[in-house]
């Protein structure tokens, strides 16, 4: 019961985030790529702004999602050159492109 909560609540947020209008004063994303961003894309994002670095393990404490959930989310932003990987194997941690 609780996990269905969840996901309406995340659905409910997911949909108002796309449906926002901005405000005539306020700056559109400089960059196309940004703006075709998932909700949990912009999030994922966030936390790398914040942190300066992410690795997998810290989006799945974070988020409260699996290995592999992280993984997708991660190499999406990769394969975007939104994000850059540094490291090999169990050591990579990802970090802003630029």
């Amino acid at each position: 019961m609780q996990c269905l909560r969840t996901v309406k609540n995340y659905n409910k947020l997911a949909s108002a985030s796309s449906k926002q209008k901005t405000h005539p004063k306020q700056k559109k994303s400089s960059s196309p790529e940004l703006d075709n961003l998932s909700f949990r894309e912009k999030q994922v994002l966030a936390l790398v702004r914040k942190e300066g670095m992410v690795t997998n393990k810290m989006l799945q404490q974070e988020f409260k999602i699996s290995h592999g959930t992280a993984h997708k989310f991660l190499s999406q932003l990769a394969n975007k050159q939104i994000l850059q990987a540094t490291g090999k194997s169990r050591s990579v941690s990802y970090v802003l492109s630029g």
